[in-house]
């Protein structure tokens, strides 16, 4: 979220109460879910350096 220097505490107080509004199981899977798209997304950012290395080499 992008917001105001000056509404940032009220923009993440919201967003907390929404996520605490949320059933904990449901907040765990999107927590999980998240760190496995990180994960790929540095694995694949990974693959592409190696490969770029591979293909200056050349």
């Amino acid at each position: 979220m992008v917001c105001p220097p000056d509404e940032v505490l009220t923009v993440a107080t919201t967003a907390a109460r929404d996520v605490l509004g949320k059933p904990a199981g449901l907040v765990a899977l999107a927590r999980r879910s998240w760190g496995e798209r990180e994960q790929a997304a540095a694995g694949y950012e990974a693959e592409v350096a190696a490969f770029q290395a591979r293909t200056a080499d050349a």
